[in-house]
């Protein structure tokens, strides 16, 4: 499947180049929630959050996202559907007379839906301070994150690890499908906390790499 992935991302990297009607300049991530046939064909793509893009950029991304094949799914010595959340990486340019945008990577994981920060801990309180966490969730079938493991850099205080965990406990997720029915699986999501000068009584959140 990965083979197959892989060639399916070298294609949509031509056809995503000189794409108009694409966001902002900078680095963009969307997600697509596609359905795989018995044959392995997307045979249905819905756009995750669909009004955080331009209708153009949908309308020109998903056709594209149809044209993915995978390795047919195979269970019990049968072919079954396969519904999965499909990341797309974005670098999103300018080349003085069009909007360009490169596919940077594509991944197939439970969809996010949901992105939350909990309140930051009262003792993180130092303009310019950040620390990084990765959180190993198990996604439940009902798209919760079951907290497995929270991993950070020497010199990180407990209690944003504390936070970390609190905050993946919070994300939404739509979990993979196999034969129509809803598995476990498991997700890295990786979170950051820091402490700007303009607003040092607040955190600054963003997830870095879901994978």
């Amino acid at each position: 499947m990965r083979k197959a992935m892989r060639a399916a991302a070298a294609v949509l990297l031509w056809a995503c180049l000189g794409a108009a009607g694409a966001a902002e300049e900078g680095e963009a991530e969307v997600w697509f929630e596609v359905l795989f046939d018995t044959s392995g064909q997307a045979s249905e793509v819905v756009p995750v959050n669909e009004a955080e893009q331009p209708a153009a950029f949908w309308a020109f991304m998903k056709p594209r996202l149809q044209a993915l094949r995978v390795d047919p799914f195979v269970q019990d010595g049968r072919a079954v559907t396969y519904r999965t959340g499909v990341r797309l990486g974005l670098q999103i340019g300018h080349d003085g007379k069009a909007p360009t945008m490169a596919l940077r990577s594509l991944t197939m994981a439970p969809a996010v839906l949901k992105r939350y920060a909990a309140k930051q801990p009262n003792e993180i309180s130092t303009p310019g301070w950040n620390g990084e966490v990765g959180v190993l969730c198990t996604i439940t079938r009902e798209g919760q994150c079951r907290v497995k493991s929270v991993d950070s850099l020497p010199g990180v205080a407990d209690s944003v690890r504390r936070w970390a965990k609190v905050s993946a406990e919070g994300w939404r997720f739509r979990a993979i499908e196999i034969d129509g029915q809803p598995i476990e699986s498991e997700q890295k999501i990786t979170l950051m906390l820091a402490v700007t000068e303009e607003m040092p009584d607040r955190n600054v959140f963003r997830k870095l790499n879901p994978l």
